[in-house]
């Protein structure tokens, strides 16, 4: 599984993908990507991979959440307009299908966030939802996703509004 962690550390809460990334970085059958931004590039990484995980900073959340994204397209099931890089997440995934024949599952964990200035390190409030998104993909791994706890996990359009 690829974890692909977008976000910038410099920025304050914008690195909350990268520690993330980092706890999941040692996972046996985990493969961590940090990235500062999406680029079409990536498409041919995601082609070698049975399910990718797009980990990502978002304002909207108070916390942490795993969705899996729409089959057709890779855009998430519900709006995704706050993860807002230079190539969106939807490029990159229609890019890997079009061109490199991926057939993958896509996943987006967003990470609440709230500080975006130039500092390091994360809000108390971010930091305190890094494991549990850490754990949300670690137990996508597994097959083993819990129903009821942080964070929520949603796969359908209809159960959006349970991920907050």
């Amino acid at each position: 599984m690829l974890v692909v962690a977008i976000g910038n550390p410099w920025r304050g809460d914008d690195g909350a993908a990268r520690a993330v990334g980092e706890l999941l970085a040692t996972e046996p059958g985990i493969t961590v990507r940090p990235v500062l931004q999406l680029t079409p590039e990536l498409a041919a990484e995601l082609a070698r991979e049975k399910r990718v995980v797009f980990v990502d900073a978002d304002r909207r959340r108070r916390h942490a959440s795993l969705e899996r994204m729409n089959e057709a397209s890779g855009a998430p099931r519900e709006s995704r307009a706050a993860v807002a890089h230079e190539v969106s997440i939807d490029e990159v995934v229609t890019t890997a299908r079009r061109l490199f024949d991926f057939e993958g599952e896509v996943w987006l964990c967003r990470v609440p966030a709230h500080r975006f200035r130039l500092e390091v390190g994360l809000s108390p409030s971010t930091a305190r939802e890094v494991g549990p998104a850490a754990a949300a993909v670690r137990a996508l791994l597994y097959g083993d996703l819990p129903e009821r706890s942080a964070p929520r996990t949603t796969e359908g359009a209809n159960q959006a509004g349970a991920s907050e």
